[in-house]
């Protein structure tokens, strides 16, 4: 039997395995962007897209692009990905996996060890990202970027300004 696939559908198939791993970064994803470290080092985007419900829990994806970095350096982190899990009625949050990427979208390092759960302190970034995920509550003068690069060019520009 030959691994050459003879049916359309087969060979359909295998091209959408294939492109749909060369284009993972750049699918939309609507990031929303949440704010900048003091330095404006990187800023934060919610990945409004991965919000997913859970009774009163909600799991979601913060993107972290470096302001700072530059393509020409291959091992420089680009940008770093962190899951969360709020508890939206006890105001608790828990930080589950952590990845850094590089500029090819490579995976650099990552961790999948749970952290200690904290409690979402009013007036933060942190009780900021829990009224997005839990309620929605969008700020309608924030932009909706598309992609991470869309997310990683428009961090770089408000720094320039």
């Amino acid at each position: 039997m030959s691994a050459i696939p003879k049916k359309p559908r087969e060979i359909l198939a295998l091209l959408v395995v294939l492109l749909s791993a060369q284009a993972t970064r750049a699918l939309a994803r609507d990031f929303l962007p949440i704010g900048a470290t003091p330095y404006v080092e990187s800023w934060d985007f919610i990945e409004t897209s991965s919000i997913a419900i859970d009774g009163t829990a909600r799991t979601y994806w913060i993107l972290s692009a470096n302001t700072n970095a530059g393509a020409d350096d291959p091992h420089q982190i680009a940008y770093i990905m962190r899951r969360y899990i709020n508890d939206c009625q006890a105001h608790k949050t828990v930080l589950s996996y952590v990845g850094l990427y590089d500029y090819d979208g490579r995976l650099l390092k990552h961790d999948l060890a749970r952290q200690a759960t904290r409690h979402v302190r009013a007036h933060t970034r942190e009780a900021a990202i829990e009224a997005l995920a839990c309620n929605a509550a969008t700020p309608h003068s924030s932009p909706i970027l598309p992609t991470i690069d869309d997310a990683i060019a428009w961090a770089r520009a408000q720094k320039a300004r």
